[in-house]
């Protein structure tokens, strides 16, 4: 933070060195803060955003690739980009400063000064951004993580932060005869499943429709019930499912198979299992069964509860999703991802936490900004006389 402080305080400087050398001595500078200038700065600017945009970023990539190699991969490594943008900066302040020094153009003047605000927020943010990844566990608070980068470092946060619970969506599941040897679904070119209605299987519990089924090479499956949490009971030589909602629990599906080829016909349970439960599935013969494809996640979120070491201890709570971080102090957390290892219960969630000291300076130029086209558009014009 404080490097970017000087450093911003040393490109004002520099503006202003070459507004008055523009103004003196050497008045070719004064076409750099020209409507051509500009136009010329941005149109570099947006070309560099442009190759930025078309090129896979990678922050934290080692490749030795040619885009690598030209600071392609990251913002702040790629020279053209940073130039493009330090020009831009230079000749909007300069553009700022000569329209302020100007009578009645204060309006022009705050626009650019606020263009030159927002690029200068990303700029210096794109360097003093801090992120700390924290992995949370249930029930057990956390208040620092070790620093990425730094072994050894620890940064400890103003705030304590506790996992109290993480739900997962997850789409409605759907049931494949696969090939045992391969673990692929059949038939080979063209492989079919069937996705499980819960509306269908619903009415036809309640005696409102037939059942969903679906011819799949030689079976005909027919779903008679359908648990979206279950768990697992073993009766017997077979299985039963029962709906719990307790950690742990994944999707069962009782379905109906009958044999195209003999008219034999089963009734079972399968199960997508999870890491407390094992997985079931029915199998038809040595090479081939009928078992569920894996489970995928429509929207997981998590709730925290912190505990504000700066406020008296003053606790709340607040849910974090993937597109909805939660903010304590100065931070932001965001939910970035779970181990899908452990299905559909998982006591170990990842976060990151985003400290942006910019922030502030970005949001007072996007400001300035609508002020200013507010002024220039409010803005009253001058009568024109007619010929006469």
């Amino acid at each position: 933070m404080i490097f970017t402080l000087w450093a911003s305080l040393a490109l004002l400087v520099l503006c202003g060195t070459l507004y008055g050398l523009s103004r003196t001595r050497v008045r070719l500078l004064s076409g750099f803060y020209s409507p051509l200038g500009l136009s010329l700065c941005i149109f570099f600017f947006l070309i560099a955003c442009l190759v930025q945009g078309l090129v896979r970023q990678s922050p934290e990539s080692f490749d030795a690739d040619w885009a690598s190699r030209a600071g392609l991969r990251s913002f702040k490594d790629s020279i053209f980009m940073l130039s493009t943008l330090l020009l831009l900066l230079v000749c909007t302040g300069m553009r700022a400063m000569d329209d302020f020094s100007r009578k009645g153009r204060w309006r022009q003047g705050s626009l650019a000064a606020g263009i030159f605000l927002s690029l200068l927020s990303l700029l210096m943010g794109s360097y003093a951004l801090e992120r700390y990844p924290v992995a949370l566990w249930k029930g057990m608070p956390q208040w620092r993580t070790e620093i990425p980068g730094s072994p050894g470092k620890v940064k400890e946060f103003p705030f304590a932060m506790q996992l109290e619970d993480f739900q997962i969506d997850y789409h409605e599941p759907t049931l494949y005869v696969v090939d045992t040897r391969t673990g692929l679904p059949l038939p080979e070119k063209r492989p079919q499943g069937l996705k499980v209605d819960p509306g269908r299987v619903q009415d036809y519990k309640q005696g409102k429709g037939p059942a969903q089924e679906k011819e799949i090479c030689q079976w005909r499956i027919r779903v008679l019930d359908y648990l979206p949490k279950a768990w697992i009971r073993e009766q017997g030589l077979s299985y039963e499912c029962f709906a719990s909602d307790e950690e742990g629990w994944s999707v069962a599906v009782k379905v109906e198979t009958l044999s195209l080829k003999d008219s034999s016909r089963r009734q079972e349970w399968i199960c997508s299992g999870s890491i407390l439960q094992i997985p079931l599935f029915i199998r038809f013969d040595s090479v081939t069964a009928l078992g569920m494809g894996k489970p995928q996640a429509k929207d997981y979120r998590a709730t925290l509860k912190f505990l504000l070491m700066e406020n008296g201890g003053h606790a709340r709570m607040a849910e974090v999703s993937p597109n909805h971080p939660a903010k304590a102090g100065a931070y932001r957390i965001y939910l970035k991802s779970y181990k899908e290892s452990h299905g559909f219960w998982d006591p170990y969630v990842r976060f990151e936490l985003v400290k942006d000291p910019w922030e502030p300076v970005s949001f007072a130029g996007l400001a300035l900004v609508l002020a200013s086209l507010m002024a220039l558009a409010l803005k009253k014009q001058p009568r024109s006389h007619p010929l006469r």
